[in-house]
């Protein structure tokens, strides 16, 4: 009865545990424009990462944005990511091209940070695109430098991202 028990228990904990798990959504995003829907994530340190759509004449783009939650605050530095065990993917580079041609795509601010995750001239994602390492991955790390100097990392896991990204961007995602 005891070992009958135990096992109640830990499936219990188990089913508990699944149910709590982060899940892709399709909420309002955090944007100065207003009414865009965005794919989201919060995380269980509380922090949440949104993929939104900022499209325009014969251009395509998702804009990727990190609210940090009650944990530290960013720098005045761009943070990084990686997909998995992949390269690093350096925000400010992102941002520093954006500049070069009069555009934001890049920002850091006390709590938020966002960068454009992707462009194209067609409304449709490959997986073979650098965005695809985000459809084909398991785990987005953000690392960045925190206001009090010490580098953190946050993470965000990427299962359902694709359903969720062509329902709040309106791209197709084969």
């Amino acid at each position: 009865m005891k070992h009958r028990l135990a096992a109640i228990a830990a499936l219990s904990t188990l089913l508990v545990s699944s149910a709590a798990a982060a899940e892709w959504t399709v909420r309002p995003a955090p944007t100065d424009y207003g009414g865009l829907p965005a794919a989201a994530i919060t995380n269980d340190a509380g922090d949440t990462l949104y993929l939104w759509p900022r499209h325009g004449p014969d251009i395509y783009q998702i804009f990727a944005e990190v609210h940090l939650g009650d944990g530290p605050a960013f720098a005045d530095v761009m943070p990084s990511y990686r997909i998995d065990d992949g390269e690093p993917v350096d925000t400010e580079r992102i941002r520093e091209a954006g500049e070069a041609e009069s555009a934001l795509w890049g920002h850091v601010g006390d709590k938020v940070a966002f960068w454009r995750a992707w462009s194209s001239e067609e409304d449709v994602i490959r997986r073979t695109d650098p965005f695809g390492a985000w459809l084909n991955g398991d785990t987005l790390q953000l690392t960045y430098r925190a206001a009090n100097g010490e580098t953190a990392t946050t993470s965000f896991p990427l299962d359902g991202l694709d359903e969720a990204v062509a329902e709040a961007t309106g791209v197709k995602v084969p």
